[in-house]
């Protein structure tokens, strides 16, 4: 029976989160590039994908390929999501052909900035549940 690890899930959370943060700051500093695209980042539907498969897989129940030209569901355990990039190119802003929106971009950071904070703090106190745990019982 899979087990679902929070702590993983957390894990790939937050290199998603900072691989968006990284393609986002590269958006920003390319804003006045002539012919720039911006690049998007995603990985939260990947992400649910896996978890709800190791649910089901607890559950017993498996979702399986009964046909070599059946297309996988997703992947197949949180160690094979990949965050996806992307080019945001089917909007041009500008003359010039760049695609970025700064004020897109500057709310994009602050939400990724926010959300990879938020989930810092969280895996910060499960190490630190964990220690506890480790030192009650020694």
């Amino acid at each position: 029976m899979a087990r679902i690890e929070a702590t993983e899930v957390l894990q790939q959370s937050l290199d998603g989160l900072s691989m968006r943060q990284q393609a986002t700051a590269n958006n920003i500093a390319n804003v006045d590039t002539p012919g720039y695209k911006a690049t998007q980042v995603s990985f939260e539907t990947q992400l649910a994908a896996a978890v709800e498969e190791q649910m089901l897989e607890r559950r017993g129940v498996q979702v399986a390929t009964t046909n070599p030209a059946h297309l996988a569901a997703g992947p197949r355990g949180l160690d094979q999501v990949e965050p996806v990039v992307s080019k945001f190119d089917t909007v041009s802003y500008r003359n010039d052909g760049n695609s970025v929106d700064i004020e897109r971009e500057m709310a994009l950071l602050a939400e990724t900035q926010l959300r990879y904070s938020t989930l810092s703090s969280l895996v910060s106190r499960r190490l630190a549940i964990e220690r506890n745990i480790i030192r009650a019982g020694t």
